[in-house]
């Protein structure tokens, strides 16, 4: 479920059957490995980020984030976070870095703002919850904003101030809610970008578009102005332009510019479910798609620019998505 290149061709990786393990690319051979017997996770890992240092941090299910040391020559496990330390008290689904602050998302539905100065014995700052007019429901998305400030997403967006902990303002029913939670939330330039789907696949997705600077809804792109039909499952920016991808259930992955709102590309080829998407660098993107029973894989990179397919990749009996940090497509 999570990935994270790291230096000398080596890779995190955090899995649904609890597991952190490190692995060296160079025999690839797993080098370390962790689970509840061992001090890791008990349950499903949602997230897996670098925090500095070669440190990285891992949320799970289990309602714990965990603090690891990753060494060229082995892993430690440094600190965990959890119900018993100020912690949260449900699934962890989301972390972010913004400064010296580590901050996590839950489906407790508040969002922990920690200090990683002392990553040995870090320092809860914040909780934001609903006496500080916080989210109701699980909080699946932080991102960081200019002026330590930060976005967080359930089923509104809202802006703290991570300076004295406060919250600046909440896009609401009277600020073009959405009607299902919010599935991802990525910054581009000024703008925030959300994209909401509900459970039936059947029900068009949306993405929505905000301008930070105008705290005003810019853009809804959905199904009225050449959107998807289904459930979105990934939304990525390419690169430092204005523009940003969609992948969804509808097997099309749609390529969008922010500034205008306008449709630029559908690319067709998939064949399932469109799962992710990662742009590579010069005008290429690689994306994975497979059946929800990951009983089939397939992976393609794109010519944005003309829309073409590049590179195929299939597999049968697993899905297929797999990309490394020096641009290359292995299968």
């Amino acid at each position: 479920r999570c990935l994270l290149p790291l230096e000398n061709n080596f890779l995190a990786s955090g899995s649904d059957d609890s597991f952190f393990r490190i692995w060296n690319l160079k025999d690839r051979k797993i080098r370390d490995s962790f689970n509840k017997d061992n001090g890791g996770h008990s349950n499903q890992i949602r997230d897996l980020i670098s925090i500095g240092n070669n440190h990285l941090s891992t949320a799970s299910l289990d309602g714990s984030i965990k603090v690891w040391k990753v060494n060229e020559n082995e892993t430690r496990l440094i600190s965990t976070f959890d119900s018993t330390n100020g912690g949260h008290t449900q699934a962890v689904v989301r972390l972010a870095v913004s400064g010296s602050y580590l901050m996590s998302g839950s489906a407790d539905s508040t969002v922990k703002i920690w200090n990683k100065q002392n990553l040995n014995q870090i320092e809860l700052k914040y909780t934001f919850d609903k006496s500080k007019g916080g989210h109701s429901g699980l909080v699946t998305s932080i991102v960081p904003l200019e002026n330590n400030k930060i976005a967080t997403g359930s089923n509104e967006i809202k802006i703290w101030n991570l300076n004295n902990g406060s919250l600046d303002f909440t896009f609401n029913s009277t600020k073009s809610v959405f009607s299902d939670p919010i599935n991802f939330l990525i910054k581009n330039g000024q703008y925030l970008i959300a994209t909401s789907s509900s459970p039936n696949f059947s029900v068009p997705g949306i993405i929505k578009v905000f301008d930070v600077n105008k705290l005003e809804l810019q853009w809804t792109l959905d199904d009225k102005n050449g959107g998807h039909s289904s459930f979105i499952f990934d939304l990525t920016n390419l690169g430092d332009s204005c523009k940003i991808a969609s992948a969804s259930a509808d097997r099309t992955i749609k390529i969008w510019n922010v500034i205008s709102g306008k449709l630029e590309k559908t690319l067709t080829g998939h064949t399932d479910i469109v799962w992710i998407t990662k742009y590579l660098g010069n005008s290429r993107l690689v994306s994975g798609s497979g059946d929800i029973e990951g009983t089939t894989g397939e992976l393609n990179v794109w010519d944005i620019k003309s829309g073409k397919i590049l590179q195929t990749f299939s597999q049968k009996n697993g899905d297929l998505v797999s990309g490394s940090v020096d641009h290359d497509i292995k299968p």
